[in-house]
């Protein structure tokens, strides 16, 4: 709606802008998840019922979140790159 006007080039800059956001935002993800994981093996908390150690699952979260963050970086570099060729 906002950019139905613009040029392809201004369309690409401010997707660049968005990708390059979500990129910073997913790296900072990561960087506190592997803290926390950390955090909690060096504790060994468990759950309530199961008694299974917390930090199993995170392993998990940081290795979809590393995939994200390979999304993210593609998705910026395909931006910047039609941001040259426009």
């Amino acid at each position: 709606f906002f950019m139905s006007g613009a040029s392809n080039r201004v369309k690409a800059y401010f997707d660049a802008v968005g990708n390059l956001t979500y990129t910073v935002i997913i790296a900072i993800m990561i960087w506190r998840m592997i803290l926390g994981g950390i955090d909690l093996y060096n504790v060994d908390e468990m759950t309530l019922i199961l008694e299974v150690p917390r930090w199993w699952t995170f392993p998990a979260a940081i290795l979809c979140l590393v995939l994200l963050l390979a999304v993210c970086v593609y998705t910026f570099l395909r931006s910047v790159r039609e941001m040259r060729r426009s």
